[in-house]
């Protein structure tokens, strides 16, 4: 408002776009940190169950994937299938729709 007369505050608009940029930082450095973990010859099991640990809520094999481009496809579903399979993460749905959350009772994750 004002911004026609020179009388608006930019404030709220700076404050919005540096907690952007601040959320970009942060994910940019979560992400180069699963892209050197899978460098430094990790298994791909070793890289989802790290992205698990810091993941709230559910999660898709397709953020897996973005989180960690190093990874196939195919990999990450043995991954999130063995981690299922071990009682670490709870498998909701099935197909595309599939979404992965910790296990409640799981205290490993």
């Amino acid at each position: 408002r004002g911004w026609h007369t020179g009388e608006n505050d930019p404030s709220p608009f700076v404050r919005y776009m540096l907690g952007v940029l601040l959320a970009c930082c942060r994910d940019l450095t979560e992400r180069l940190s699963l892209v050197a973990q899978s460098s430094r010859r990790s298994t791909a099991y070793d890289v989802v169950k790290a992205f698990a640990e810091r993941s709230l809520g559910t999660f898709s094999k397709q953020d897996v994937l973005a989180s960690c481009p190093a990874l196939k496809a195919s990999t990450a579903e043995a991954a999130l299938k063995k981690l299922t399979d071990e009682g670490i993460l709870l498998k909701l749905g099935s197909g595309r729709a599939t979404r992965y959350v910790k296990s409640p009772e799981s205290n490993k994750v």
